[in-house]
């Protein structure tokens, strides 16, 4: 067994004298990938390696924006999505040093700040909870990326969601809005908002000025990345509602000091990660792709996956919004960072790149796999004028609005002999199966899903809609009645 020492020593020695080993392993990897069609031509990447004492590696690919033919650079501004989760956890920490909190206490002993459909839950649930994801709520993510609900609403409908069952506390189960929702217990302790406590006192003192928190004015005044799926580009994303879970944005000159701050000044905190950790019962589809390398059941703790890096104890976190992929990843044992961007759709790319990086510095053979993306089946084809006219009918029956307490208002309405279900400010054609079934297509992170509605009718008007609306399959089924 080497000693940790040692493995630092080993790591240095090689970083000195295989930088350019690096740089070759790389560009061989991107050639390859663009070659073998799992990676676009021109796709913009943005790739750090630091250590404790300075950069390893650095260097850019492609470009941000294919239209005006402009390339990334060390500057180049790329949402960091999810990995925001542990800037808010740091906050935390802070906070608790400075106003005497206990994380572990339940959050809502005093004042109910964020209620949960169990009461039991509700009473006992603390931050650090929220913060390592052991509340036992899925994701719900369809509530806020469809959504015109701010912040402080969505936290509010929160109360109305339920837990899986034995969630509580006892299984790993991601969560945004969750997150999200610390504004609010923040707000009243500190009496500032997160993003302001963020900026204010990690932001700055670490001198990342170019990180800040995401506003649509940002992405076409500054050397920003434009996102993409294959080559298709996208519309940026709007995270105003999350802005705790995934909103800040930045570039890799000031990845490199957050990183190196981590490595250097964090240690104090690293403990409390281990100890706060949750242990991943299923693989997160997705949101681990590529990343498998780091273990199949990785833990969880205060905004970072916990996994092992050819051995070592590494912390990391993908980020993924709409035309964007992003890894952050250190490891105090191995003295090592690595920041990965990239305007990308649902890439696997960053984890993969990540693992011929770790690879190559500790001389272990790589270990490739292929690129996925889910592929939702087809919807039906089937329209309110296809339907037989009994039918046509009853679905004429089904117009008006309907409510669920957690996800709001739905809307049917007949648009030029067509149903559609209106959402926040989206609207979708609904395709049907019979007079009772229907099927709407959301797009949402560049795939089309379909989701299915089933109105239950009583006499010669819908009283229900019941939707499962949500990415997870373990979201229970939403009801929406007839208001």
């Amino acid at each position: 067994m080497f000693s940790c020492n040692y493995w630092t020593f080993l790591l240095n020695q090689r970083v000195m004298s295989n930088s350019t080993e690096i740089q070759t392993e790389i560009e061989s990897f991107i050639s390859d990938q663009v070659q073998n069609g799992l990676l676009t031509p021109d796709t913009g990447i943005a790739i750090s390696v630091i250590n404790s004492k300075g950069s390893i590696y650095q260097g850019t690919f492609g470009l941000r924006n294919r239209n005006k033919k402009l390339p990334v650079s060390s500057k180049t501004i790329f949402p960091v999505s999810s990995s925001t989760k542990a800037f808010t956890s740091l906050a935390w920490l802070k906070l608790s040093e400075v106003n005497n909190v206990t994380l572990s206490n339940p959050l809502n002993q005093n004042q109910e700040q964020i209620k949960l459909l169990d009461p039991i839950a509700s009473a006992s649930a603390s931050i650090l909870d929220i913060l390592s994801h052991r509340i036992g709520i899925p994701a719900n993510d369809l509530l806020w990326l469809l959504s015109s609900f701010s912040n402080e609403e969505l936290a509010n409908r929160i109360q109305y969601l339920p837990a899986l069952p034995e969630g509580f506390k006892k299984n790993f189960t991601y969560s945004n809005l969750l997150y999200s929702a610390l504004e609010i217990p923040f707000k009243n302790l500190a009496n500032e908002n997160l993003e302001s406590f963020i900026t204010s006192k990690i932001l700055r003192p670490l001198e990342m000025s170019a990180t800040t928190f995401s506003t649509h004015e940002k992405f076409t005044t500054e050397d920003f990345a434009s996102p993409y799926s294959g080559d298709h580009s996208m519309s940026f994303r709007s995270v105003e509602n999350i802005l705790p879970a995934g909103g800040l944005q930045s570039n890799l000159e000031d990845l490199n000091k957050w990183l190196r701050f981590l490595l250097l000044d964090a240690k104090n905190d690293y403990p409390m990660m281990l100890k706060s950790h949750n242990t991943v019962k299923e693989p997160q589809g997705f949101i681990l792709q590529g990343l498998e390398w780091l273990g199949d059941f990785p833990d969880y703790g205060l905004g970072w996956f916990i996994g092992k890096m050819n051995g070592k104890q590494t912390f990391y976190h993908p980020g993924l919004i709409d035309g964007f992929s992003t890894l952050l990843l250190f490891s105090p044992e191995a003295n090592l960072g690595i920041s990965i961007l990239i305007n990308a759709n649902l890439s696997s790319i960053p984890g993969l790149l990540a693992q011929k990086i770790c690879n190559t510095l500790s001389g272990i053979a790589p270990r490739v796999r292929p690129e996925q993306s889910p592929t939702p089946p087809p919807p039906p084809s089937t329209t309110v004028a296809d339907l037989p006219k009994t039918v046509q009918a009853s679905a004429a029956a089904l117009v008006g609005k309907y409510e669920d307490p957690a996800y709001g208002i739905i809307e049917i309405l007949s648009v030029q002999q067509e149903l559609h279900l209106k959402y926040g400010t989206h609207s979708w054609p609904l395709t049907f199966n019979d007079e009772n079934n229907a099927t709407f297509v959301v797009n949402v992170f560049g795939l089309q899903l379909p989701i299915p509605a089933n109105f239950e009718i009583t006499g010669k008007k819908a009283t229900k809609v019941s939707i499962p609306f949500s990415l997870d399959p373990r979201v229970s089924m939403r009801n929406f009645l007839s208001c």
